[in-house]
Formats: structure tokens, sequence, C-alpha cells
């Protein structure tokens, strides 16, 4: 059975109450596994949504995620099906590469509690955001920014 990413998103909620993790190596544990549990789930979706609806979008869409470009691809056709989506999957996208990268800043624990609202938004209006792909708007939206 496949992996579910949701799991990372458990693993990051259950760490932000745990207080063996309440300290900076633990939040910015919580602010990584948080990114890759929304990231993934997003991207598992968006490939079966695609599959589903248009077989030339879906295989631009995996072509792209062999040259690396899967992040910020992500970022922009969420923010093409609903800005709001896209902007807080942006925000947490930004805290994650702060947490793993920038070593010469704190991360705090408000920074790991942001990460966490924000993702749980993310995946509640997720699987409503992506149905919408079936409108012929959107599917050209999301065209323009696979086959540029």
């Amino acid at each position: 059975m496949p992996f579910n990413p949701n799991e990372f998103f458990k693993l990051a909620q259950k760490m932000l109450s745990d207080t063996k993790y309440d300290n900076e190596p633990g939040w910015r544990t919580v602010i990584n596994r948080c990114y890759y549990g929304v990231f993934l789930q997003i991207r598992e979706s968006l490939k079966a949504e695609l599959l589903k609806v248009d077989e030339e979008l879906f295989d631009a869409f995996n072509k792209e995620y062999t040259r690396g470009k899967m992040h910020s691809l992500i970022k922009n056709i969420l923010k093409s099906i609903n800005p709001k989506t896209g902007t807080f999957f942006a925000k947490v996208q930004k805290s994650r590469r702060k947490s793993d990268y920038d070593l010469s800043i704190n991360v705090t624990k408000n920074e790991a509690e942001e990460a966490i609202a924000l993702a749980s938004i993310i995946l509640k209006s997720i699987k409503t955001d992506l149905s919408k792909i079936t409108h012929k708007r959107i599917r050209n939206k999301i065209q323009r920014i696979l086959l540029h």
C-alpha cells in the first residue's frame, strides 16, 4: 500500500504538541514535515485530477516533475485555481525554506503553529479547489502554466 503523505502532516501536529520537541530543532522539523505533508498530498491529488480530465496536461505535469520544478509549479497552479490557497501554500513553502536553510535566524513556536494552521486551511480547501480543474477556464490556466 502506498504511503499516505497526510502522515507527515499528522506527525507535524503531534510533534508540535509534544514537549520533547518544544525547541527550535523541533519547530524546524514541524515546519518541514507540515510542508511536505501538504505538498505531497496536493501533488498526488493534482496528478489524479489531471489524469481524469486531460491526459495531455497530466503528461506535461509529469514532465515538469522530472525537471525538478514541482514546488513552484504546484504553487502557481494553486494560485491559478484559488489565489487564497496558493498564497497560503506560498507562505508555508517560504517558512519551510527559511527553517531548513537559514540557520542564522531563529525559528519560533509561533512560526510552527502558523504553518500548521495554514496547512490545515489548505488541506480543507484542496478537494474543492482541485475539483475546479474540470472547468475549461481553469484547465486553460493550468495549460498555460504547464505548456509555457
